[in-house]
């Protein structure tokens, strides 16, 4: 599917980005967008792509990244619509792991559900954030 691909491909790009702490000013705009509106489709992508885990790995990093960063990004997370949609994302991927553990799950299966099981800490992580 060459639409993820591209997706994939521009959230690496602004991963990449976001690892030069110069790059992302404490407030203010991030590349010259909007904090809130940056954070409002980062959490688009966590939720639309929950079970692509290429594309759902590469936003939750750049979201954590942009909070670390960014006091304006960690404002917009605490706005209740970010945190009930994020809460949402963690309660699937809870309930996703638990049915995973249940059943007789072969070894991708189960590396699949580790990996999603420590994006969902970075994803805890990200709320925690926001009180601070």
């Amino acid at each position: 599917m060459p639409h993820i691909e591209l997706l994939r491909n521009a959230l690496l790009i602004l991963n990449n980005v976001t690892r030069k702490a110069h790059l992302v000013g404490v407030t203010g705009p991030v590349g010259g967008a909007d904090p809130t509106s940056a954070v409002e489709t980062l959490v688009d992508l966590v939720q639309n792509f929950r079970d692509k885990e290429a594309i759902f790995g590469l936003a939750v990093g750049l979201l954590s990244r942009l909070c670390k960063r960014n006091s304006d990004a960690r404002a917009a997370v605490s706005c209740p619509e970010v945190k009930r949609r994020i809460t949402g994302v963690l309660a699937i991927l809870e309930r996703k792991n638990k049915l995973g553990r249940s059943s007789s799950a072969n070894a991708s299966v189960a590396k699949k559900l580790s990996a999603q099981a420590e994006t969902g800490k970075q994803l805890a992580a990200i709320l925690k954030m926001e009180a601070q």
